[in-house]
C-alpha cells in the first residue's frame, strides 16, 4: 500500500496532456458561452477570485482577459504544483490545496468569487457536503461561489466508445466516494450548507468532430482530455501501484478491484475513443451550479 504522504510529482507534464488541458478548457468555454454564471459584476475593479483547481492557471487567465481593464487579484490552488506557471503576473497567486483539508486561516471571508470545476472526485470519501462548506469559508458576506461537475445520464446520440468512457467514469464516481448524482445534487448541496440564491444550469460541451469549425488544436485537445484518463484508469483497475497515481490507489485499490468492464474491452478503449471521436464526436453533459453567502 502507498504512503499518502507520498507526492505523485512524476504526473505527466508533457506537451500532449498540457493540449488535453488547454483544448478541455476551450471545449468547456464554448459551451458555457461565458466563464462565470453567478451574478457578479466582474467591472468593478479589486476584486479577489479563489480558482480551486487551477491546473496551470488558464480559467484565471482567460477570466483576467475579459474583466479587462478591471484588474483583481486571482488566487488558484492545485493538489500538485507540477502545472503552475513558473513566473505569473503580480495579481496571480498559486498555491497547494488538498480540496479535503481546512483553508488557509487567513484566507477565511476574504474572497468576492470562488470558482471550482471538474475537481469534486477528489474529495473521495470526505462528504462532498463538508467539502463544499470548508470551500466557501473563504467567501465575504455576499460573495458567490460556482461548481461544475459532470453528470452522467445516457446520451444516445454519442457512440458506443464515448458511452463506455462515460459508464467508466459514472463507475469511478461511485467509487470513489462522490457519487455519479454529485453534479445534480450541487445546488441542493450548496442550499444544505447555508448559502443563499443557489440556481444551476445544465450544460452540454461537445467533444471531438462535434466541435466543427474549431481550430484543430481546440478540436484536437478536447479529444485529447479524455483519451488521457483512460491510462491512469487502466492502472487503476489492475492493481498497479505508480506514484503518478498514489491518491487514487489508496482511495481504489488495495492490490487490485472488482469492476463490471471487460478488461480486453477497456486495453482498445483509447484508440476506439479516438477514433470515434475525430469522425464523429460526441457530447458531455455537466451541472453548473451557484450560490451566494
Amino acid at each position: 500500500m502507498a504512503n499518502e504522504s507520498n507526492k505523485p510529482h512524476d504526473k505527466p507534464t508533457d506537451s500532449r496532456y498540457i493540449a488535453a488541458l488547454e483544448g478541455l478548457h476551450d471545449a468547456f468555454f464554448l459551451a458555457m458561452g461565458k466563464p462565470i454564471y453567478a451574478p457578479i459584476d466582474l467591472f468593478q475593479p479589486g476584486l479577489r477570485i479563489l480558482d480551486s483547481g487551477c491546473n496551470n492557471g488558464r480559467w484565471m487567465n482567460d477570466l483576467a482577459l475579459t474583466c479587462a481593464p478591471a484588474a483583481h487579484q486571482y488566487y488558484g490552488t492545485d493538489l500538485l504544483d507540477v502545472f503552475f506557471p513558473p513566473n505569473p503576473p503580480e495579481n496571480l497567486h498559486y498555491s497547494e490545496q488538498d480540496i479535503r483539508n481546512p483553508w488557509p486561516a487567513e484566507w477565511q471571508g476574504t474572497f468576492d468569487f470562488v470558482h471550482q470545476r471538474t475537481v469534486l472526485v477528489n474529495a473521495r470519501k470526505k462528504p462532498i457536503k463538508d467539502v463544499l462548506s470548508q470551500l466557501t469559508e473563504v467567501l465575504k458576506p455576499g460573495g458567490w461561489v460556482q461548481v461544475m461537475e459532470g453528470d452522467f445520464p445516457p446520451i444516445l446520440e454519442n457512440g458506443p466508445a464515448l458511452r463506455e468512457f462515460l459508464d467508466l467514469g459514472a463507475w469511478f464516481f461511485d467509487v470513489a466516494g462522490p457519487g455519479r448524482e454529485m453534479g445534480p445534487n450541487l445546488k441542493a448541496t450548496l442550499m444544505d450548507i447555508g448559502l443563499h440564491n443557489s440556481k444551476d444550469e445544465t450544460v452540454y460541451v461537445a467533444v471531438g468532430a462535434k466541435l466543427n469549425g474549431q481550430p484543430s488544436n481546440v478540436v484536437n485537445g478536447s479529444i485529447e482530455g479524455l483519451c488521457a484518463a483512460i491510462p491512469g484508469s487502466l492502472d487503476i483497475i489492475r492493481g498497479k501501484e505508480t506514484l503518478q497515481h498514489t491518491s487514487l490507489f489508496d482511495t481504489y485499490i488495495g492490490g487490485g478491484m472488482e469492476h463490471p468492464f471487460s478488461l480486453d474491452k477497456l486495453e482498445t478503449l483509447e484508440d476506439r475513443l479516438r477514433t470515434e471521436l475525430l469522425n464523429t464526436g460526441g457530447h458531455l453533459r455537466y451541472r453548473v451550479a451557484w450560490a451566494q453567502k
